[in-house]
């Protein structure tokens, strides 16, 4: 991993929208659709921006009760978006782009050959979390995954960290890394105590963005940490 130490880590945990899995930001403009459909106005600038990585019925909850919508209302616009979410990835023709970063299958199968674990994590329901991993031929580059729902609580909790710690067997955090694109990431991993934390500039938020918010370093994409 090109000027990141890697010596006694255990578990490396990448997040998979902007960090791993290029999509080009199709689920920002699908919530952002699902808002304006639901009366919510064009939800645009840091208010959204804010909201980068997190469980995504989480940000439909927030922007929607503020038109004082009802938890059945905020339910079916979830629908709404994993519906369309479904569309974006999956149909033959409008998610034939949807592919992994450049370097992704090499940078896991050298971590996983080294004796690092490998595990994914987002803020994706289960479903759509698996068939993307099956879409991506990572089923068999991966030693774990979850989501949001699997815990209770999207980033920055730490608990989806916690929980790959607890399947894969991980004893000490310090020997966990965290790897995302948003500042959520970044505070996930450095709320559950990861020893160390990188942010990529392929996703949603910027270099100064994702320092601010305590990443140990940031780097251009995952192809950089090939070693």
């Amino acid at each position: 991993m090109e000027g990141v130490g890697l010596k006694g880590i255990e578990l490396i945990v990448f997040d998979c929208a902007g960090t791993t899995v290029d999509e080009g930001a199709i689920v920002y403009k699908v919530l952002q659709d699902v808002l304006e459909g639901e009366g919510c106005g064009k939800v645009v600038g840091k208010e959204f921006d804010e909201w980068h990585g997190a469980n995504k019925i989480e940000v439909l909850r927030h922007f929607m009760s503020k038109n004082k919508s009802s938890e059945e209302e905020i339910k079916g616009a979830y629908n709404k978006f994993l519906k369309q979410i479904e569309s974006s990835y999956f149909d033959e023709v409008k998610g034939k782009d949807i592919k992994l970063f450049d370097g992704v299958t090499e940078l896991f199968e050298q971590l996983r050959k080294s004796g690092v674990k490998v595990a994914l994590n987002t803020g994706y329901p289960r479903p759509i979390a698996e068939k993307l991993v099956e879409k991506l031929n990572l089923k068999d580059k991966i030693d774990g995954l979850v989501v949001a729902e699997d815990v209770g609580f999207g980033r920055p909790a730490p608990y989806m960290i916690f929980q790959l710690m607890r399947q894969l067997q991980i004893m000490s955090v310090a020997k966990v890394v965290k790897v995302g694109d948003t500042v959520r990431d970044i505070q996930e991993g450095t709320n559950a105590g990861c020893g160390i934390v990188i942010g990529v500039e392929t996703g949603a938020d910027k270099k100064e963005e994702l320092l601010k918010a305590g990443a140990t370093t940031v780097v251009s994409s995952v192809s950089v940490l090939i070693g």
